[in-house]
């Protein structure tokens, strides 16, 4: 590339690539100069995703993701997306958002910071009205 005016200086940049990807355990990245210098870094390949799950998806089924946010919330103040991990989502679901809310409109959580709603510092606490929802939803369960 130095040597094409591609770059100004010689660097270590190529040999980082070469080292990250061993080290990632995928093959070398292919460097070609047919029209113009090009770089392929190949990727890992993903684990197949299961067809569908619908029982196991707390999501699927509104009163148990509801049941779900309350039950997480008991550990102290969370923010959308550590509730979302602990679901087990990679990322803020819609049905999540949903959730949270009308469990915000019926009072049963509230923000930390209610002056600020779309801070991205905000997290939701558990309130009494929740608690006793909670309750109400671990005794019809355990029916």
């Amino acid at each position: 590339m130095y040597l094409n005016q591609y770059i100004e200086e010689m660097g270590t940049g190529t040999l980082d690539m070469i080292h990250r990807c061993s080290d990632a355990g995928l093959p070398e990245p292919e460097f070609t100069d047919s029209s113009g210098f090009k770089i392929t870094i190949w990727r890992a390949a993903y684990p197949k995703q299961p067809e569908s799950q619908p029982e196991s998806q707390p999501e699927s089924q509104p009163k148990g993701l509801k049941f779900s946010v309350l039950n997480l919330l008991t550990r102290g103040p969370m923010q959308k997306s550590e509730l979302s991990r602990n679901l087990g989502q990679k990322v803020v679901s819609g049905p999540l958002n949903a959730v949270v809310r009308r469990l915000l409109n019926e009072q049963m959580i509230e923000y930390t910071l209610p002056e600020k709603p779309n801070s991205r510092l905000q997290q939701y606490r558990l309130t009494n009205k929740g608690r006793t929802e909670l309750s109400k939803l671990k005794s019809e369960n355990a029916v």
